[in-house]
C-alpha cells in the first residue's frame, strides 16, 4: 500500500480547542498512523467544532487506514468537489486576527479555514488511490483522470497521479497505456524509484526483460530498500530461471517489511521455489538403471503362429 502524504499545511493546523490527541491537523494525522479508530472519533468531534474541511480529510484517511477504502474515496472526492467550490467563493482579505484563550490556545472562529492551492487536487488524487485500493480500477481510472485535467496542477502532482493511473491501467490489462503514464510521470517529475518499479513490472509483463532489468536497476539505485523494486527483481529473475537470485530478493523483502503483504506475497513464492527444487532432488537421487528402464516397459507380443494348412479333398 502507498502512503497517504499528509498533504494540508500548517493553514489547516491549530484550527480548533479540543483533546490533545486531535487539536490540529498534525496531531491527527499522527493519529491516524498509530489508533485510526480513534483518529476518526476525535476528528469527527473535531469537525463538530468547526474543523471542517481539514478535520474531514483526517476521517477519510482513518477510514482508509482501517481498510475502508470504498468509503474513504467517496468522502474524499466529496472533500474535493467542496474544496473546488470553496475556492471560487474565496476572495482575497486581510488575514483574521489571531485570538488565545486563557490557556493559550487559538479560539474557535466563525471565518472558513484558509486551505493551502493545489488542496483539491491533492484530495481528488488520494480518491483515486482510494479507489484503487478498493479495486474499482475504473472509478480509479477516472477520478485519476479528472485530477489530471484540473487547472494549476504542479509537475510532482501530476508525476505522482500519472502513476497511480498506470497501476489502474495495468490492473485493466492495459499494459501499453500503463506505459505511456508511466512514461510522462518521469518526464514530469524526474526520476522516481516508484515509477521505474512500475514500469519495469509492465516491460516484464510484455515480455520485454532487458528494459525490465534497466528500470528495475535504476529504481534501486535511487532507493535501495524499495521493496516493490526487489519484489520485481525477483520476479524478473525467477521468470529468466535464476530461482537463487529471486530466493535472495525475497528473503531480503520479509526483512524489510516484515508482515505486509509483500512479505507474505514473498514467503509463498519461497516456499513455492524451494518445493520444486526438492523435487526436482528427489527427482535426480532416484535410481535409474537399464535394467530398471527395461522391466518398466512391457516386450511386444510375439506375432501368432500360422495355422497348418487345411487337409487336401478326398479324391
Amino acid at each position: 500500500m502507498r502512503k497517504i502524504l499528509a498533504l494540508l499545511g500548517a493553514g489547516a493546523a491549530g484550527l480548533v480547542s479540543l483533546p490533545a490527541a486531535a487539536n490540529n491537523y498534525a496531531e491527527c494525522m499522527k493519529l491516524v498512523d498509530m489508533a485510526p479508530k480513534r483518529a476518526y472519533e476525535l476528528a469527527a468531534q473535531w469537525r463538530d467544532y468547526s474543523g471542517g474541511i481539514p478535520a474531514e480529510h483526517c476521517m477519510a484517511l482513518s477510514l482508509f487506514a482501517q481498510g475502508q477504502y470504498e468509503k474513504a474515496a467517496v468522502m474524499l472526492e466529496d472533500l474535493s468537489r467542496r474544496a473546488r467550490q470553496q475556492a471560487k467563493a474565496s476572495v482575497p482579505q486581510a488575514a483574521p486576527e489571531v485570538k488565545l484563550d486563557k490557556d493559550g490556545k487559538r479560539e474557535m472562529s466563525a471565518e472558513p479555514e484558509v486551505l493551502p492551492p493545489g488542496l483539491a487536487i491533492d484530495l481528488l488524487s488520494q480518491a483515486g488511490n482510494s479507489w484503487l485500493m478498493a479495486e474499482n480500477n475504473e472509478k480509479s481510472f477516472r477520478v485519476l483522470s479528472e485530477a489530471l485535467g484540473m487547472n494549476g496542477i504542479s509537475d510532482d502532482q501530476a508525476a505522482e497521479i500519472l502513476i497511480d493511473r498506470a497501476r489502474a491501467q495495468v490492473e485493466m490489462g492495459n499494459l501499453e497505456g500503463g506505459l505511456k503514464d508511466l512514461d510522462m510521470s518521469l518526464q514530469r517529475g524526474g526520476p522516481r524509484s516508484e515509477a521505474y518499479s512500475y514500469r519495469a513490472a509492465a516491460h516484464r509483463a510484455l515480455g520485454h526483460f532487458e528494459s525490465a532489468r534497466a528500470d528495475i536497476d535504476k529504481a534501486l539505485m535511487l532507493d535501495a530498500e524499495n521493496v516493490d523494486a526487489l519484489l520485481e527483481r525477483a520476479n524478473l529473475n525467477q521468470a529468466i530461471g535464476n530461482s537463487d537470485a529471486a530466493i535472495v530478493d525475497w528473503i531480503q523483502v520479509i526483512k524489510l517489511a516484515p508482515d505486509t503483504p509483500s512479505a507474505k506475497a514473498a514467503v509463498d513464492s519461497v516456499n513455492k521455489v524451494r518445493a520444486h527444487q526438492a523435487e526436482d532432488e528427489r527427482e535426480a537421487a532416484r535410481p535409474s538403471t537399464p535394467g530398471a528402464r527395461q522391466a518398466q516397459v512391457p516386450k511386444p507380443a510375439a506375432p501368432a503362429a500360422a495355422p497348418p494348412p487345411a487337409p487336401a479333398p478326398a479324391p
